[in-house]
């Protein structure tokens, strides 16, 4: 499912996360598995992650933030190895 950090956009349903992943690569893993309810918004403070709950309450969560770093798969079989043509080469 994908959230929307920015501070004002509540959470349309209940959620529980054990990773948020951030459209720069980066990736929040709070300390524990964290329930969020409907109506809670998101917001990125410098490192940390902040819950803001209806009636105002706030939350500064507890974890780690780190750079994921994916691979991508090759689409294909790699390529055959280049063979040696006999003869002369052009320049």
């Amino acid at each position: 499912m994908r959230l929307i950090a920015d501070g004002s956009t509540p959470l349309p349903r209940a959620v529980l996360v054990d990773a948020l992943e951030h459209d720069d690569g980066h990736t929040f893993e709070p300390a524990s598995p964290l329930f969020l309810a409907a109506g809670d918004r998101l917001r990125f403070e410098g490192g940390a992650l902040v819950v803001l709950r209806e009636g105002g309450k706030r939350h500064d969560l507890v974890g780690d933030r780190y750079w994921r770093c994916r691979v991508r798969p090759a689409p294909g079989p790699p390529p055959p190895p280049a063979r040696h043509t006999p003869g002369k080469t052009p320049l």
